[in-house]
């Protein structure tokens, strides 16, 4: 079975993930790729995920937000196996070299005489990368810290007794277990099903085997609540539950809840929770909401539409790369 993910998202700091925690899992073994771009990093953890796929193997394929087309990891989770792209901006390291993990430098199959010749476009083509996406970080500043007044708005207005009665109702009513009061609780991990990417905010396809129930909540505040409560409320029943969080405010706010032992997968974007805020207190503030979430949105695709340039600079520059490497060395790089 396969289920997509990106590796994090953007941020009002920065890229951020999650992914360490996995890594880091003791029962895993990691193979932590580096290299310039163009080394093949991607081009291998996709072979892997390829025939893992087709060997019906249990795969979590990780893609890249800045270029969905790209991997930048496969767990295998059968054989307790992860493959990595350690390179910024997501630098990993093995914390215990050689017990839980290593590095592959993929950069040993580099030509770097041929490499060479192309020094000056290589330095030209990665600055100005590097220039657009010093502009989508600003960006994404802007439109993060506008969603977070629209929060801090809407919460306000927020009946969170009314919103607690209808969690708890509509929990035990979705959400039952054999044994009710099971002494551990369940286990909390994090996937990021949703970031922003060069062609708008994106969520991945949710696996068929999930009910999937959307929260559709303009203003994040009533959504966050409900999906809190109800990642809460499963815990306490002994139920394993996986968060996406939404990472365009500054305090990430909750998005998706998976309750993987249950097939249930509520989300943002039908139940709609506008009943649960005070219409008054809203309507004060109508005209600042509705050209917040204008500005948020004219953000956002201005940082997507930056991210589309900054690839097409970093194409540019893995094309000298590639030219460069002994392809025929990535075929046995790996041990399995």
């Amino acid at each position: 079975m396969k289920e997509t993910y990106f590796l994090g998202g953007i941020t009002s700091e920065g890229f951020h993930t999650r992914f360490t925690e996995l890594l880091n899992h003791p029962d895993y073994y990691a193979y932590i790729l580096k290299g310039g771009p163009g080394t093949g990093k991607s081009t291998l953890m996709k072979k892997i995920a390829a025939e893992a796929i087709e060997a019906e193997e249990d795969a979590e394929l990780f893609y890249c937000s800045s270029d969905p087309e790209s991997l930048d990891a496969v767990v295998l989770r059968g054989r307790k196996i992860i493959v990595a792209d350690g390179t910024a901006p997501h630098i990993f390291e093995p914390v215990y070299p050689g017990i839980n993990g290593e590095i592959i430098n993929l950069g040993s199959l580099l030509n770097k005489s041929k490499l060479s010749v192309h020094f000056g476009k290589i330095t030209e083509y990665t600055n100005e990368s590097k220039r657009f996406r010093e502009r989508v970080n600003r960006l994404v500043r802007g439109a993060a810290s506008v969603n977070s007044d629209i929060y801090n708005m809407a919460y306000e207005a927020l009946n969170t007794d009314k919103l607690t009665a209808y969690c708890n109702d509509f929990a035990a009513r979705h959400i039952t277990v054999k044994n009710r009061y099971k002494s551990t609780p369940g286990k909390l991990s994090y996937r990021q099903l949703s970031a922003l990417t060069l062609n708008g905010y994106t969520t991945m396809p949710v696996s068929e085997k999930y009910t999937a129930y959307t929260v559709k909540d303009p203003f994040f505040a009533a959504s966050d609540f409900f999906l809190r409560l109800l990642a809460e409320y499963a815990l306490n029943m002994g139920i394993d539950v996986t968060v996406s969080e939404f990472t365009l405010i500054p305090n990430f706010t909750f998005e998706y809840v998976l309750l993987k032992d249950h097939g249930i997968a509520p989300g943002i974007s039908c139940i709609s929770l506008k009943n649960f805020y005070d219409s008054t207190k809203l309507s004060m503030n109508k005209e600042k909401l509705i050209f917040s979430k204008k500005l948020s949105r004219e953000l956002s695709k201005g940082a997507a539409e930056n991210m589309q340039c900054a690839l097409e600079f970093h194409n540019k520059t893995e094309e000298f790369y590639s030219d460069a490497m002994n392809w025929d060395g990535l075929k046995t790089v790996l041990p399995f």
